[in-house]
């Protein structure tokens, strides 16, 4: 069965589009925003925002990103491109012209790219809290155990966050999750192997 798999060629997805929104012109016919997805293969699907024709002509695109949010009214789309792993603050921001996405700065357009962020995702980052409710309660029981027990646990639960860190947060978009988990995970540590058993 290893061999049948270990020469398959790796499934890939093609590539994808969620519709953004409409953007209505004063002059000229209107432009849809979409946002077009990539097979990430082992980790996120990389993403990038285009603007097309309603004859579905490309007229601009940002180049991938690890995730992009946007803010839109009818007329005019702002969109946050953020980069790496541990990016919470969008790397670049764009606003639709006309035809055209154009680069714009400002500090105050930064923070509000992490506040759509979070906002897109509201949903992933509460489910985030799930696994930590269940540690908790798991080193709640451990509060008899002897020192040895409590070390040994660690390995456990640290190779089962090990594996929720990888699908939580290479194979999604929540960014904010791989910062808090180091924090967490520290404190997991340090509770664990100098807390003394309770009598």
């Amino acid at each position: 069965m290893y061999l049948l798999f270990a020469t398959h060629t790796a499934l890939a997805h093609p590539p994808t589009e969620e519709w953004v929104t409409t953007l209505v012109r004063d002059q000229g016919p209107s432009v849809e925003v979409v946002k077009r997805y990539v097979d990430g293969i082992f980790s996120v699907d990389p993403v990038q925002v285009v603007l097309r024709d309603a004859g579905g002509f490309t007229l601009d695109e940002t180049a991938f990103a690890r995730d992009v949010a946007s803010s839109c009214d009818r007329r005019v789309c702002t969109v946050y491109r953020f980069d790496g792993a541990l990016s919470v603050v969008p790397a670049e921001v764009f606003e639709s012209r006309g035809d055209a996405l154009v680069p714009v700065q400002g500090k105050l357009r930064k923070v509000t790219g992490a506040l759509v962020h979070l906002g897109e995702h509201a949903v992933g980052y509460a489910v985030f809290a799930l696994p930590w409710a269940a540690v908790s309660w798991w080193l709640g029981q451990l509060r008899r155990a002897t020192r040895l027990k409590r070390v040994a646990s660690l390995g456990v639960i640290l190779g089962m966050l090990g594996l929720w860190r990888y699908t939580v947060t290479a194979l999604s978009r929540l960014v904010v999750v791989f910062a808090a988990e180091f924090g967490v995970l520290l404190a997991i540590v340090v509770w664990l192997v100098r807390r003394r058993p309770s009598v």
